[in-house]
This record gives structure tokens, sequence and C-alpha cells, in this order.
């Protein structure tokens, strides 16, 4: 387990990085001499999330910021405040802790119709650790709640405890109407043997 300094050192890294994202500024391009340089300020922008890794926006004109915890669970940001109670909780699949945990997430591409979506996470069975791709739905009643049931796309066994691999769905794999999960997982393939 980290100690306290690296998780809260984790956590301002975080909120810096989704601050930037989420802040859109306008810099003058006119003589680089006249122009003042950009003021660049840390602000907290929700409390209550726990070892945040990962964030996106399912693009489906909610403004929702689905921001991925660790231990197991997607939590959501909508109109600048955290939802209660998590999007996903997989905590009772998720190995968890250093290098280890819900380590990504990934909207598919017309998720505000189809509502998919993919998590990559690891898992120990029987003393081995695996990484775990996975697809889940929206759930049918609630737009902000996840259908729990999942579809295993991908397991890997990974020979050692760390380096699993932060966000790989950061591959953004590209759809079109003819994917099929078969061609997501030559893709996902493809981009595990290059790491």
């Amino acid at each position: 387990m980290p100690n306290s300094s690296y998780v809260k050192r984790k956590h301002v890294v975080f909120l810096f990085l989704l601050g930037i994202a989420l802040t859109s500024s306008t810099c003058a391009a006119a003589d680089s001499s006249s122009a003042a340089p950009p003021t660049l300020a840390l602000k907290l922008l929700v409390a209550g999330l726990t070892n945040p890794l990962d964030f996106a926006t399912a693009k489906d004109g909610t403004g929702r910021l689905f921001v991925v915890e660790q231990a197991g669970t997607i939590r959501i940001i909508q109109r600048g405040a955290l939802l209660p109670g998590p999007f996903l909780n997989i905590t009772n699949l998720v190995e968890s802790g250093g290098e280890e945990g819900l380590l990504g997430l990934a909207f598919h591409p017309w998720y505000k119709t189809n509502g998919r979506f993919f998590v990559n996470y690891t898992r120990r069975v029987n003393g081995q650790l695996q990484t775990v791709i996975a697809e889940y739905n929206v759930s049918s009643t609630d737009p902000n709640k996840a259908d729990p049931r999942r579809k295993k796309i991908l397991v890997v066994d990974q020979p050692f405890d760390n380096h699993n691999g932060a966000n790989w769905l950061s591959v953004r794999i590209s759809f079109s109407t003819s994917h099929s999960v078969m061609e997501v997982q030559k893709a996902i393939r493809w981009a595990t043997d290059r790491t």
C-alpha cells in the first residue's frame, strides 16, 4: 500500500490534470514579448474521491465526468458536484493497491445510443494476478448507474504484480458499426504486445 504522502501527491497531480482538462483558456497568439505569461492555479473541483486514477467523458451531451477510483468504483461529477453513490462498483472483483486496481475506462463512441463502456482492472484467481478487460452497459432505468452484469472480453495472466499498465484503454479503440467483440480483442492484443 502506498504511503500517505505518495497518495497525496497522486491526488494533487490528478486534480491538477483534471483542472487543466476541464478549464478552457485562450492564449493570445500575438507577439510573445508583449503577452503576459498565463497564470495557473490549482482549484479543488470536488471532495470525496478515493485514489482517483483516471477520468473520461461519455461524450453523450450530459457534461458528466466519470472518475475511476482504484479500489473498483467509477464516480460521476455532474455540474461541479460529485453524485452520491457510484456509477459502477466492482470492488468485489478487483485486486487493488500499489499498481493494481480498476485502472481504466473507455466509452464506446456511440455510448449515447448503445450504452456500452469498457473497463480495465486487475484480479487474483488462485494466486495468479490477471488483467481483465470487460464490457458493461448503462442501466436501462438510471443513466447514472451501470448494469452490473459484464462480458469479459480479455483476461491476461500477469507475470509480475507491478507494471500492470495504467489505462491501456487510452488506446481508445476505434470502433465502426461493423466492429465486433472479436475485433476489439484483436485491437487489445495488438496494444498489449506493444507494452
